[in-house]
């Protein structure tokens, strides 16, 4: 029965959340700590951990575990079952993450007796959907007043995340033919301040091409349209106050091999001029939640400073910081523009 029902909620939590859910199929040993009538057992489960519905950065974990153990004095073989509803906190950590976790549930099949949770683990990406998952478990049976520990080691799958989002329709062109309008932009001649612009170019109702950041580079040739207040920027509207910007897959922190130069030869750079610090800020695109966010801007910053730092580049000379969704350089509704704020941007300063 206990079975049938965590399946149950398994399949609901895996269905309604389409945006971040880990599946963790989990295999281990169970070590009765002071329950002297049962032998030690494998046992082998299901932990879904929910990401979409964290609270404070804590997300719900629900897991399932069956077991079969020994009886010392009777030999009788007992069919353990235990469900359990924990909260998980995931670290940034560079690469890997660490976790802890705590909790509650119930187990049935030997006392049938409610429990108490605590834990703590690591997971290590292999890719941006696959980790190698360890943990360990402390389980409390408080009426029964015997205590056990879980080692677990499986697979985690990440599901969801940051997701491209649906490219815009484009609006409908109404074209008036009784109307003069050289340069195609929605203006009329007549009150038409800039008669040649571009054709495809956004314009105000001056019929001049925008320029939504203000940063003196007009839109249709701005690269970077949401450079921040008070940057210089270049001819193509992009900061000159980033020496060094490294982009990312959906949903990862990964850094790939074309990164990895670029930070050797920067690294270099800092080697040979002691005097200089590095900032480096992380950030991601506005999909998924902003707490999911703001953790994955925190390893994606992290990686690339335990990378400079891995060449030798002194801790003291190097800051890093996670900012989520936060200052976009470029629009986030078309996926173009996702992948050019999935990002990590270096500062270098004296």
């Amino acid at each position: 029965m206990l079975r049938h029902t965590l399946l149950s909620v398994v399949a609901f939590a895996t269905v309604l959340s389409a945006a971040p859910v880990e599946i963790s199929p989990m295999v281990g040993r169970v070590i009765n700590w002071n329950d002297i009538n049962l032998e030690n057992q494998n046992t082998g489960g299901l932990e879904v951990q929910v990401n979409e519905w964290s609270f404070f950065d804590i997300a719900p974990e629900i897991s399932y575990f069956y077991s079969q153990a020994k009886q010392n004095y009777t030999g009788d073989t007992k069919h353990l079952n235990r469900i359990a509803l924990n909260g998980v906190y995931d670290f940034a950590l560079g690469s890997a993450v660490p976790f802890i976790k705590a909790g509650g549930g119930y187990e049935e099949g030997y006392e049938n007796t409610g429990i108490l949770e605590a834990g703590a683990g690591v997971k290590f990406p292999l890719s941006d959907i696959f980790s190698l998952k360890a943990e360990g478990i402390y389980i409390n049976k408080p009426d029964k007043g015997t205590n056990d520990v879980a080692l677990l080691a499986g697979l985690n799958i990440a599901l969801g995340g940051e997701k491209a989002a649906p490219v815009p329709a484009p609006a409908p062109v109404i074209v008036e033919t009784q109307i003069i309008d050289g340069d195609e932009d929605g203006v009329l001649d007549n009150i038409d301040e800039c008669l040649n612009t571009p054709k495809g170019a956004k314009v105000g109702l001056n019929g001049c091409a925008l320029d939504a950041d203000s940063d003196g580079v007009v839109d249709y040739k701005d690269i970077c349209l949401m450079t921040p207040n008070g940057h210089g920027v270049d001819i193509d509207g992009c900061s000159t106050n980033v020496t060094m910007r490294l982009n990312y897959k959906n949903n990862s922190a990964a850094i790939n091999e074309a990164a990895t130069e670029r930070i050797g030869r920067f690294s270099q750079f800092m080697l040979d001029n002691p005097t200089f610090k590095a900032h480096i800020i992380g950030y991601t695109s506005s999909t998924g939640t902003k707490a999911y966010n703001q953790k994955l801007s925190e390893r994606r910053a992290a990686g690339v400073e335990a990378a400079i730092e891995a060449v030798g580049v002194p801790i003291e000379s190097i800051t890093s910081e996670g900012r989520g969704i936060a200052d976009p350089v470029a629009s986030n509704d078309t996926p173009e523009g996702q992948a050019l704020n999935r990002r990590t941007e270096v500062e270098l300063t004296r």
